[in-house]
């Protein structure tokens, strides 16, 4: 093990204890047992940019801190090709799921509206709630609207 990958372990477990955090809340965390996480974090077990991603999130420590530890002897370019693709795949799953998402709420807003015009106006109580089914609808479509501009 090189000496930037013995200071990447210690800094991770310099932040863990700064955190108060145990190995054990951290293998929960990482859905880990807590032996594979303390092999991890002893260096028995080499860390994944996966892994390295995922502690990075719990202790608040960014990818840059981490990487400037390690000099990519232990992340070999292989690792960050199929990371990067496994993380394309991930963005194109949420990118159709809410645009399925998006699709169904125009179809809830055209129902909404439909019911809006045909049965409220003579019904007071039922075209404020309509009125207000309308209000959640532009909530929904706010929300994913600002989803969409995260996914960029």
């Amino acid at each position: 093990m090189n000496e930037s990958y013995k200071q990447l372990l210690k800094e991770i477990r310099i932040r863990r204890h700064l955190k108060d955090i145990s190995q054990a809340k951290m293998a929960e965390y990482m859905n880990i047992s807590q032996s594979a996480y303390g092999q991890m974090e002893n260096g028995k077990i080499s860390l994944s940019i996966e892994r390295l991603k995922q502690i990075g999130e719990i202790l608040d420590i960014s990818m840059y801190d981490i990487l400037r530890y390690s000099d990519f002897e232990d992340i070999t370019a292989k690792n960050l090709v199929e990371t990067s693709k496994q993380y394309k795949e991930e963005l194109e799953k949420r990118e159709k799921f809410f645009k399925n998402i998006e699709s169904m709420i125009h179809v809830l807003g055209e129902k909404i509206n439909e019911c809006l015009n045909q049965y409220a106006p003579g019904n007071q109580e039922l075209y404020k709630k309509m009125e207000q089914l309308a209000e959640r609808y532009q909530d929904l479509l706010n929300a994913i609207d600002i989803y969409k501009i995260g996914l960029k």
